[in-house]
């Protein structure tokens, strides 16, 4: 028993500690590599990484957060031109059809108001506003309300806000070029973690199907189990992805600092009344402050966020069927609220869920030392996600930016040990392979045993992860996708107005296409249905009516 396993720390050889490393964690730190990091300075993109790995709860819900206020800029616009006041004001000199040429201006519009929003929600409302007041003509109802349109828009024509519309429509490409999403890099990254993993399981059989010395698939599998706690980083990964970066750090203020001085350059009888803070030489900083990073956003922007959410006007005039009101139920079922931490408490949560599932299935059967290690991995993202509750005052923020900073550093470097230690072989005792001396060593080797590992290395093992890897890769970006279509959409066009995933959106609205299939068919078989009933009845009843007709026909 001494032979096989020891009371004391039985260190695993380095060989196989760095063939396990480059086999199941590598290719997690080549998706932490390439997650986007807005280009401020290095102290913020050190503090993007370290927020990721030591609270990826915070992290996927400050980019849900930040893609919901784009979808709600979004929405706002939308609306917008669906009245025949903004409408009109479209001209089309590039071919488009009406619809398109819409799309691309509201896309403009929702990129502008949501660069302003980087330093803060009350400045993206006011470029908002004063977009708004220039774009449309209203009469006013007060002799207050007519000072403030006359001194924002003073008798603007028809041309001029055209001209003024053509403007918003140039900056917004400008951003739209300036974003840099890198979602192909990412796509690529993320399907070579998931080829690694594929090819892992493989090379893991063939070992053990060769009777390799050098290979237990018990910890092979723990090794996977370890690794499955870091699911939730695919989704993290396609949320920022989505998002993007700008490419430099003064690149969207010297932007928006141009719109400025092309309306002001353009209407000089016009107060161009956009907000001051871009230009300012402390523009980094109120930007860190105020929703600059998006994947932590302070709790005074989550909350200005939660309260400039824009619920888009229903204008759809048919009857309630069933098939809608199914669809409505499904539809409240898995959205996604402003600022809930559900999405990525359920990221986090399944991916343990999936290593302690694994761990649990290596004979012999049930809980172990490996548990333990792995709860406290899961404790500490739960931890230091509860510590971004604590109170902090609006004029403290460069305290809670530090604080912030110092506790995601302690939690990476924390679970990141955990890792490590457990590839040294911190588990290789007997206590570990014994549940504490309540049963058996249950040696690989053995055949009852290596029957089971080969069964469960062929079938169980990779279906619980590959379960994992799916719904992190699949249902929650659809999930997020469906829900912030407009958002994504603004994310993801190009300077030329054009989508960079123009098939994704056949996607998002897979389930509709296949509603509007399904009920196609049902209508065709009713159809079909109705025509064999009149079939049948004229071949059962036509001799007969031919008969009965030629009956009562006079002679001659």
């Amino acid at each position: 028993m001494r032979i096989i396993c020891r009371t004391q720390l039985d260190c695993v050889p380095p060989g196989d500690i760095w063939s396990r490393l480059t086999t199941w964690k590598f290719p997690l730190l080549q998706l932490v590599s390439v997650f986007p990091r807005p280009p401020l300075n290095f102290r913020t993109e050190f503090f993007v990484l370290s927020h990721l790995m030591g609270d990826p709860i915070s992290t996927i819900s400050n980019l849900l957060l930040k893609i919901a206020s784009c979808q709600s800029r979004a929405s706002f616009w939308k609306d917008r031109f669906t009245e025949a006041s903004y409408r009109g004001l479209i001209v089309d000199g590039h071919g488009n059809d009406q619809q398109a040429e819409i799309a691309l201006v509201w896309k403009s519009l929702a990129a502008i108001i949501d660069s302003y929003d980087e330093w803060g929600q009350t400045a993206g409302n006011r470029a908002l506003e004063f977009i708004r007041r220039t774009l449309q003509v209203e009469v006013p109802n007060s002799r207050n309300a007519a000072n403030t349109l006359n001194r924002i828009s003073p008798t603007l024509s028809l041309e001029d806000r055209r001209r003024f519309l053509e403007i918003c429509k140039l900056t917004g490409n400008a951003l739209a070029a300036d974003r840099s999403t890198k979602f192909l890099p990412i796509a690529v990254a993320e399907g070579f973690f998931i080829g690694s993993v594929a090819v892992a399981y493989g090379r893991t059989r063939q070992s053990a199907a060769l009777a390799n010395p050098q290979t237990f698939i018990n910890i092979e599998a723990f090794s996977v189990a370890f690794s499955a706690l870091y699911f939730w980083i695919i989704p993290a990964v396609f949320l920022a992805s989505v998002v993007g970066v700008s490419q430099t750090e003064k690149a969207i203020s010297r932007i928006l600092d141009r719109f400025k001085q092309d309306l002001e350059k353009e209407f000089k009888n016009m107060t161009v009344d956009l907000p001051d803070e871009v230009g300012s030489r402390f523009s980094t900083e109120v930007r860190e402050r105020e929703g600059g990073i998006y994947s932590w956003l302070p709790v005074e922007t989550q909350e200005s966020i939660k309260q400039n959410s824009y619920t888009p006007q229903c204008h759809s005039i048919e009857p309630s069927t069933g098939w809608q009101r199914v669809k409505d139920i499904c539809s409240k079922a898995v959205a996604i609220h402003h600022g809930s931490l559900t999405l990525p408490l359920f990221a986090v949560t399944y991916s343990a869920f999936t290593g302690i599932l694994i761990s649990y299935l290596v004979p012999p059967l049930g809980f172990e030392c490996r548990h333990i290690g792995e709860i406290l991995i899961y404790s500490t993202w739960i931890i230091s996600a509860l510590l971004n509750f604590i109170p902090f005052g609006p004029q403290q923020h460069t305290f809670r930016f530090n604080f912030i900073l110092i506790k995601d550093i302690i939690a990476t470097l924390a679970t990141l040990t955990g890792i490590i230690v457990t590839q040294i072989g911190v588990f290789n005792r007997c206590s570990c392979y014994t549940r504490w001396g309540r049963v058996g060593v249950a040696l690989p080797q053995w055949k009852s045993v290596s029957g089971v590992l080969s069964w469960r290395i062929h079938t169980a093992y990779p279906a619980i992860s590959f379960l994992c890897i799916g719904i992190m890769l699949l249902i929650v970006p659809l999930m997020t996708a469906r829900q912030y279509e407009l958002a994504i959409r603004v994310f993801l066009q190009r300077d030329d107005g054009v989508s960079n995933l123009e098939w994704f959106d056949s996607v998002v609205r897979l389930p509709e296409n296949i509603g509007r299939l399904g009920k196609w068919f049902c209508r065709m078989m009713g159809r079909l249905r109705v025509k064999v009933k009149k079939l049948y009845l004229r071949v059962l009843w036509g001799p007969q009516f031919d008969y009965d007709l030629a009956a009562v026909q006079p002679r001659g």
